[in-house]
């Protein structure tokens, strides 16, 4: 039985990962009110779409979080808790679908074959997409979903 419980956690990480196409490389943060990110999609090639991009930089933003690298400090998740998590979950289908608010957080350009030398895959559209990220904390914190900076002060 436990051979087994193992073999389906396994199996829903390794599908985890499939589903995740999308890749990014942190290339600018300016404080805490800007993060600009590379992001690409391995599955979709030149078939990426910009409003994708975008969509799945906040995503990260919001629930992983940016590793350093040689251009930019770590960047940690907006949603850094469970509870919150569960409260952005209630509005995430409307947050992101066509008119959601997504938009008014990012701008974002087609950057063409600016891919990280390790990938080296012509045929991928890569996006530079910049995110308010102070603008983003204060739309959260409106929604109930993070609690203010300065609560408990």
């Amino acid at each position: 039985m436990k051979q087994i419980l193992t073999a389906l956690v396994v199996l829903f990480f390794i599908e985890n990962i499939k589903a995740q196409s999308f890749h990014s490389e942190l290339t600018e943060n300016l404080s805490n009110d800007y993060v600009t990110i590379k992001i690409w999609d391995s599955k979709k090639g030149s078939k990426y779409q910009e409003d994708q991009a975008q969509k799945d930089a906040i995503s990260i933003l919001l629930y992983s979080g940016l590793a350093t690298n040689n251009e930019a400090q770590a960047v940690k998740p907006l949603l850094g808790s469970e509870p919150e998590i569960e409260k952005f979950k209630l509005i995430e289908k409307e947050f992101f679908s066509k008119k959601g608010s997504y938009s008014r957080f990012t701008k974002s350009n087609t950057l063409g074959d600016a891919l990280p030398t390790t990938i080296g895959n012509s045929d991928l559209k890569v996006y530079h997409v910049k995110i308010s990220r102070a603008e983003l904390r204060k739309y959260l914190e409106e929604q109930k979903i993070l609690n203010t900076l300065n609560n408990g002060f």
